[in-house]
């Protein structure tokens, strides 16, 4: 399935104040998995039933999907943790 992708504004906020690089690459990856459903995905079901994490490098891009619609909404990105 091909999904329609809808950018929430603080994801489209902290894509334009990442570094043109870093934009590019998450863009590419969210376009990957909208079109391919291609990535590396960590769902998280007591977030959101239908929520995952797209973990891009060192950032992380929250999404959920609305299967009926077919529409997949990108609520906002930040970087990973660190655990030590």
């Amino acid at each position: 399935m091909i999904w329609k992708l809808r950018w929430g504004f603080a994801a489209r906020t902290t894509l334009r104040a990442l570094p043109l690089p870093t934009a590019e690459r998450v863009d590419a990856a969210v376009i990957r998995l909208a079109e391919d459903e291609e990535g590396t995905i960590t769902y998280v079901p007591d977030i959101h039933p239908m929520g995952g994490y797209l973990h891009v490098g060192s950032m992380v891009v929250f999404f959920t999907l609305e299967p009926k619609e077919g529409v997949m909404t990108v609520w906002n990105i930040f970087r990973r943790r660190r655990l030590i």
